[in-house]
């Protein structure tokens, strides 16, 4: 689930929909969130995720059959930001698999998924569980698996498929009593009771183009993704915020003057509080440029010298010294590298 602030409107808006389809009066549960109504037709910089999360507590508490693969039906992937529109543009299904894999973080998912292959199956299985407090009550697990999966199966149509595309979805939990419903959505074999939560499918549809693959504006998007990921890391405090700056001003190289007067402090002020957070301007804005280019490596097809350029560095020869000082391998050598180690 995406709880930035765009992307969250949506899922508000939809949410409250079928609710509302399901009979639900929807004020109470607005009330109890401290939403107002008018806020869901504005922007949404004033409502906190806290709230989205109060109000899909007391909505999953109605235990409304099938509320899950009803939530997470109709949810394009172009509401889901930055990474939404990677997947989307991707050329194909595995590349889509391979970014929503590198950058789910950013979605600050329930819910962490791999893809996994044997002889006959591909398989993407949740294998690390992000948030245990979303999924502490058995209706609370259905939700997010039901709404999880139905996410991933309106997948097929971007690969010129329909909506039931997967081979066979297998459930770590009983059957509800509602479980025809996920036959219906699935068109599949369903499993419950079993070791993961996952979904498999042919292993020859990785390889399926997708119909509106432009892997340049998937790398463009990719770019934004890192960037995001390593404002993300950073967390919060001073170096939280000197990241964001930087991640904001690609291919500069602030000075300490230029940052501090940014956060309305003084340099000599800036450098204090950065030594007691174990780290100086220097070193930081070091490790963010490496860590970076790292990402974009990794992850994208960039030429050499413009991930040389997007992250801070004059000329390739020093971003080469730079970063071989760092890793012990030169960015072709690392590139060259990450490549072998992808799935």
């Amino acid at each position: 689930m995406d709880i930035n602030n765009t992307d969250l409107t949506v899922y508000m808006q939809h949410t409250i929909a079928v609710l509302r389809d399901c009979g639900v009066d929807v004020d109470p549960l607005l009330k109890h969130a401290g939403i107002v109504s008018a806020e869901l037709i504005q922007t949404v910089e004033e409502i906190p995720a806290e709230k989205y999360v109060a109000l899909l507590d007391k909505a999953i508490a109605l235990n409304i059959p099938g509320f899950g693969l009803m939530d997470g039906d109709n949810i394009s992937l172009l509401s889901q930001g930055l990474l939404g529109y990677a997947m989307y543009s991707s050329a194909t299904l595995e590349k889509c698999i391979a970014r929503h894999s590198r950058y789910q973080d950013l979605l600050r998912a329930v819910f962490k998924t791999h893809l996994y292959q044997d002889e006959h199956t591909a398989w993407q299985r949740v294998d690390v569980v992000a948030r245990p407090n979303m999924i502490d009550s058995s209706a609370k697990l259905r939700y997010q698996a039901e709404s999880l999966f139905v996410l991933w199966a309106q997948q097929g149509p971007a690969m010129g498929l329909s909506k039931q595309w997967f081979s066979t979805v297998h459930f770590n939990y009983s059957e509800p009593k509602y479980g025809s419903m996920y036959r219906d959505y699935f068109g599949c074999e369903v499993l419950f009771d079993q070791p993961y939560l996952q979904f498999g499918f042919d292993p020859q549809l990785l390889q399926r183009p997708f119909s509106f693959a432009n892997e340049t504006a998937a790398e463009l998007c990719e770019q934004r993704c890192a960037v995001q990921l390593q404002e993300l890391i950073a967390g919060e405090g001073l170096k939280g915020k000197i990241v964001s700056y930087l991640a904001k001003n690609p291919g500069r190289n602030p000075s300490i003057v230029e940052v501090a007067t940014q956060l309305n402090t003084g340099e000599r002020t800036l450098r204090r509080r950065l030594l007691e957070e174990g780290v100086t301007y220097k070193e930081l804005v070091k490790n963010f440029r490496l860590n970076l280019a790292r990402e974009y490596l990794s992850n994208t097809n960039l030429p050499l010298a413009e991930v040389a350029y997007l992250v801070g560095y004059s000329g390739l020869a020093n971003f080469h010294r730079a970063f071989a000082a760092r890793y012990g391998s030169t960015p072709g050598q690392y590139r060259d590298m990450a490549l072998l180690s992808r799935p």
